[in-house]
């Protein structure tokens, strides 16, 4: 968690004026002319309300707010917006938006003391509004200002800070690395006081920046390294001048290498979910509330891991990981893209600044411990093969401490497990492909069996393997001892046969079952609709409403 204690800071939640233009292109809005005729609220997925229910269109929101002092430059910050979104501060286009539940933020320019206005214009339209966002992605695309919105003033003067990344430099001696960022001019020395913790006193250091950034390395006092079963959270201060800022952090190593996952030096089996941020009556913007629920059910199933699918997480659940110890994978949005749009220079640098943006955002979460990009990508293709490598690089360049992945659904034809650090798969024998004679758990012994021998020779050296996706549907309520297809029963059975399957391998040193909960995803067009009952994908463990389907009984399946 990131704050400025001496600046002004505006929060932007709450109600909005709103008005719904459905089917119109984002590029038609007028922010002199809004018509507005509606409130909504901040943050919210239009879509997901009563009124708006699965509507595709755009939206106009605006709202007024009032500064005391006139102020060179402030700071927009929008923690996501859908599909895509443009924002305007008093008539005057400020940003663009392109990415869904991707954090942005823009730089208003000089406003006067007074009343301000911000206008924001999101378009939900399949295909139309984002190139980052297709109509056979799996999940449903929301659309609104679905995170925390806020306006972010400067310090009175002097060197602006922008965030301090904090890694663990030596674990055993309680020393850490800070890279401190800045924001416009600074000077080619800063005076800084860093404190950590309840320090009273801090430490006067003399900074060199280059570049717009600065690296001191410090002991903490008294620190103690972060863990699933003691997850110690410190924070750091630094002041440069008028202007302070405060970042939360923890103490831990993770590591991917001779074949196993360390967790402060010492082994350790990821034992997991795959996690979408819905529910059925505020769609992405779950509420605290919804959050802690989802991370006690992982608990009580014998959980210590979660692959956050299939974009960067909502950074409030990220805080709960933190405190509550949970580990986890955080990955870009994009699912099964294919060859031609992974070629598509639009496509792929959008890719590159996404995966910046994410760890710069999120770097100092110790619960994050795997950066991840594009699920089921086309990692067959010679354009699959160009941009996984200019994402891993990306990656590694901005953060070497956490090992790099992907979820690979392309089997022996994949060529991109090998650049990566981790040997990821996708796989859902006997319910995504052939059907078996036998039933569908008769074919998971040989499918994971024949992925486990095929990564195990083309992996990068050291990397070790884990299973990202497996599972199936079970309808809530649907029960038949027989256990007929789609029924609880049937459900928890396979799911228990693909746990036993994945572990009965050595090599397997993590597994995230598919799903956590029911979410929504083709509503009525896209791919694989008439797999989709009720436009919902089924699979969870716990139906939309958080209500424990059968597989989820007794402990779950990591507990059987």
């Amino acid at each position: 968690m990131t704050t400025y204690p001496t600046r002004t800071t505006i929060d932007l939640d709450g109600p909005w004026r709103f008005r719904f233009r459905e089917g119109a292109p984002l590029p038609s809005v007028c922010p002199s002319r809004p018509g507005f005729d509606d409130i909504l609220p901040v943050p919210a997925a239009f879509d997901a309300t009563p009124r708006y229910l699965k509507k595709r269109g755009t939206a106009l929101y605006g709202r007024s707010f009032r500064l005391r002092e006139a102020c060179p430059n402030a700071l927009l910050r929008i923690g996501a917006a859908g599909l895509c979104a443009r924002f305007w501060i008093d008539g005057r286009e400020i940003g663009v938006a392109e990415m869904s539940y991707n954090a942005y933020e823009f730089d208003t320019g000089p406003l006067d003391a007074g009343e301000h206005t911000v206008l924001a214009a999101t378009d939900n339209r399949l295909s139309h509004a984002t190139p980052f966002f297709q109509p056979n992605y799996d999940f449903y695309g929301y659309g609104g200002l679905f995170r925390h919105v806020e306006l972010c003033g400067p310090p009175a003067r002097g060197p602006v800070l922008d965030r301090v990344q904090v890694r663990t430099a030596d674990l055993g001696a309680r020393r850490v690395a800070l890279r401190i960022l800045f924001r416009g001019p600074v000077p080619a020395r800063v005076a800084a006081d860093i404190a950590f913790d309840s320090e009273a006193t801090p430490r006067r250091v003399l900074l060199a920046p280059r570049h717009g950034e600065a690296s001191v390395e410090l002991a903490v006092p008294g620190a103690r390294p972060w863990t699933p079963d003691s997850p110690e959270i410190h924070s750091v201060r630094v002041r440069t001048g008028r202007d302070e800022i405060e970042e939360t952090f923890g103490l831990r190593t993770f590591e991917a290498a001779d074949g196993v996952f360390r967790l402060n030096g010492r082994r350790i089996v990821l034992r997991g979910y795959n996690r979408h941020e819905s529910h059925p009556e505020c769609g992405p913007a779950t509420p605290y509330g919804v959050m802690l629920e989802d991370i006690h059910h992982l608990k009580a199933l014998g959980c210590n891991f979660v692959r956050g699918a299939h974009y960067p997480q909502d950074p409030r659940f990220l805080d709960l990981c933190d405190r509550l110890g949970l580990l986890v994978w955080e990955e870009g949005l994009a699912w099964g893209d294919s060859a031609r749009r992974l070629a598509d220079p639009v496509f792929a640098d959008g890719q590159v600044a996404q995966m910046r943006r994410m760890v710069r955002a999120d770097v100092n979460h110790p619960s994050v411990v795997i950066w991840a990009f594009l699920n089921e990508f086309d990692s067959a293709s010679d354009a699959g093969v160009a941009l996984c490598r200019r994402l891993v690089d990306a990656l590694h360049e901005e953060d070497p401490s956490r090992p790099v992945a992907f979820a690979c659904n392309h089997g022996t034809s994949d060529r991109c497990v090998p650049l990566v650090d981790i040997a990821a798969f996708n796989t859902y024998p006997g319910w995504i492909g052939p059907d078996s004679e036998d039933g569908p758990e008769e074919p998971v012994a040989a499918d994971v069996a024949a992925l486990v021998a095929h990564f195990a020779k083309t992996r990068k050296p050291g990397a070790p393997i884990m299973v990202s996706e497996m599972g199936t549907c079970g309808l809530y309520g649907a029960r038949e001892d027989a256990a007929a297809q789609w029924t609880e029963e049937f459900q928890a059975r396979y799911v228990a046969e693909c746990v036993r399957q994945a572990f009965s391998h050595p090599e397997v040193q993590g597994m995230s079952i598919w799903q956590l909960t029911d979410c929504p995803s083709f509503h009525r067009s896209g791919g694989c609709l008439r797999t989709k009952p009720l436009g919902q994908n089924l699979a969870g463990a716990y139906d939309a409403y958080r209500r424990a389907k059968l597989t989820a009984s007794h402990g779950g399946p990591f507990l059987i």
